[in-house]
């Protein structure tokens, strides 16, 4: 009842028809996640879609692949509260109901999760140009709800120092406190910024420079009040990581307003397609654009490659395609410490597609290859990702989850897997095999990491076995890197020397690969607790493993010990309670190879 005595008659909440069999037999609006969608993943169901018309369905079964419906292990733990951390109240939507009306030829959210390059054109239609978005929460308007005493002593990451009112136009970073965000008057745009400061930046970057140093969260959150479709990006990305734990129907349709407003940066992308600047002046304004224009696709890439959509690569080729324009035809300031960030950033969803996306990466060509990919040789991009602390002075990448020596023999090998599998040349075979030696002289050569003093402690954790009494302490730096050496090696025996996973070598690299894990198995509790009132225990530093996943599917893939099976099924549930879309295919994908079994409709999925 309302305070005037009228009852409040609750709208009956929708279901859509495209749903799966679950969703409707709870009559809950599903997420439409295939092949599981998320509400089937995290409480155990199997999830089965049944076209709604089997007549339209076959009309268009030529133009789409079909998927499988994967089974869902029973095993997989029900850690969903339902609970919600803040007084929900439901959010306005005159303004999306008014956007919805126009968006009458076509679906904008199915065509921003697509390949977003391949859709200028068609977007830019006349309907656009009437839309009007709720400008009330612009960034433009947030910016005039921080408070200026925390704004005038944030603490600097790169740059020189300046006053508040250059914050938003500024080239220093900052570091941004989460109590920068206290003042904003929509609760629930506070509670989904604080998700992703909390949970979603570790996602994107599990290894900090030091405790809550999180460079690429700082990034973001500055420059999302330049543009309102960058800060209706991060909202997101909050809002369906929320979605995921919570199952809360309030957190997917804000999510789905939310990315409805991303649709903004369509017109800042028609600007840029054909942008050719006419002095240096018009060239250092529109790079400002890109950037915000990158920073937004490079967020939207990770939001989907970590969760269990298939649209991350359309992303990631908008993002290939404007770094082209970028750093091939020279059209913006290349040298923009921003830019030169989304390029590392571009460089490591890249690497994982490639080793582990059943269609590759998005380069197509030695030119690409050689300008958009950061190997480590530009000593000016060396000095800018320095700076920002994003690689450490002894160059360990904290992107990429190893030390930039061993970032070109990665390189390599993706290149001659490649080669391999086009080429039956007998120059080519006898070029691959002599490369092949060469690599792997690199990647022993590199093997281990000399830097034992320089190693901060926001990467070193401190484990008591609970039965024995034994302590180990272990350095994330090492374990990752030398996984990652590990599962090159692996990777070269199997595809280029066509070994049997038996092989003892092979087997010796899976358990080397697994034993570093050793301290995250039950018998191990962590002596160290947060100290920074995010998250409780030493939780955060468990998202490095993030940065561990092509290692672990590697070694998963060629384990034949049952004990290693169990240690690889039991890091990737605890991959998936960290957020881990992409955990329980690539799971699923190890039993199939553990069965023998054949799968020829292969999830596009990256391992991230």
């Amino acid at each position: 009842m309302t305070s005037s005595g009228v009852g409040v008659i609750k709208k009956r909440t929708k279901y859509s028809k495209n749903g799966c069999q679950e969703c409707k037999r709870m009559k809950v609006k599903c997420d439409e996640m295939k092949p599981i969608c998320t509400r089937c993943s995290k409480t155990s169901k199997q999830c089965l879609y049944i076209p709604s018309n089997p007549k339209k369905s076959a009309a268009n079964s030529k133009e789409r692949t079909p998927m499988e419906n994967l089974p869902v292990d029973p095993a997989i733990p029900d850690s969903v509260s339902s609970k919600s951390s803040y007084n929900s109240s439901p959010l306005s939507l005159d303004s999306f109901n008014k956007l919805q009306n126009n968006f009458t030829k076509y679906d904008f959210i199915e065509m921003i999760n697509e390949d977003i390059t391949s859709k200028f054109d068609k977007a830019i239609d006349s309907s656009l140009k009437n839309i009007r978005f709720d400008e009330n929460n612009s960034s433009s308007n947030l910016i005039n709800q921080l408070d200026e005493n925390i704004l005038n002593n944030l603490e600097v990451l790169d740059g020189e120092n300046s006053s508040s009112q250059d914050f938003v136009t500024t080239d220093t970073i900052y570091q941004i406190p989460l109590n920068l965000f206290n003042p904003l008057q929509d609760l629930q745009h506070k509670f989904y910024l604080e998700v992703f400061y909390k949970e979603f930046s570790q996602v994107i970057l599990p290894m900090e420079p030091k405790p809550n140093l999180n460079p690429i969260r700082d990034i973001l959150l500055q420059h999302c009040f330049r543009k309102n479709y960058l800060f209706y990006a991060i909202l997101a990305t909050g809002a369906r990581f929320s979605f995921n734990k919570r199952l809360l129907e309030d957190d997917q349709k804000n999510y789905s307003i939310f990315m409805k407003k991303t649709l903004q940066m369509l017109d800042d992308l028609v600007y840029v397609k054909d942008f050719i600047p006419s002095d240096e002046s018009s060239k250092a304004e529109m790079t400002k654009t890109v950037e915000n224009l990158l920073l937004t696709i490079l967020i939207l890439t990770s939001d989907n490659a970590s969760s269990m959509k298939q649209s991350w690569r359309g992303h990631l080729k908008g993002a290939k395609d404007l770094l082209h324009k970028i750093f091939i035809l020279k059209r913006f300031n290349h040298n923009s410490k921003i830019l030169i960030f989304c390029k590392l950033w571009f460089t490591s969803f890249e690497v994982l597609a490639c080793l582990t996306a059943p269609r590759g990466g998005t380069i197509s060509s030695e030119l690409e290859r050689k300008h958009l990919i950061f190997d480590g040789s530009n000593m000016d991009e060396l000095k800018v990702l320095q700076n920002l602390k994003l690689i450490t002075r002894e160059g360990f990448n904290l992107v990429l989850g190893y030390h930039d020596s061993i970032l070109s023999p990665v390189v390599g090998l993706i290149d001659i897997m490649k080669l391999s599998n086009e080429s039956s040349d007998i120059q080519d075979i006898e070029h691959i095999t002599n490369t092949t030696l060469h690599l792997i002289s690199e990647f022993k050569t590199n093997q281990h990491l000399s830097m034992l003093n320089h190693i901060p402690p926001s990467a070193i954790s401190t484990y008591r076995n609970s039965s024995t009494g034994d302590v180990r302490t272990i350095s994330w730096y090492d374990i990752c890197h030398e996984s990652h050496v590990d599962a090159s090696l692996i990777t070269i025996i199997i595809r280029l020397f066509s070994a049997p996973k038996t092989n003892h070598i092979i087997q010796g690299l899976v358990k080397k690969i697994l034993s570093r894990l050793q301290v995250l198995g039950g018998d191990y509790q962590c002596l160290h607790t947060g100290d920074d009132g995010l998250l409780t225990h030493d939780n955060r530093k468990l998202f490095n493993l993030m940065l561990l996943q092509w290692p672990l599917l590697v070694a998963g893939l060629n384990s034949t010990d049952p004990q290693d099976k169990v240690d690889v099924e039991n890091l990737f549930r605890l991959l998936q309670e960290l957020g881990s879309g992409s955990s329980i295919f690539v799971l699923d994908k190890i039993k199939r190879c553990w069965n023998n079994e054949m799968n020829h409709n292969e999830v596009d999925i990256v391992t991230y």
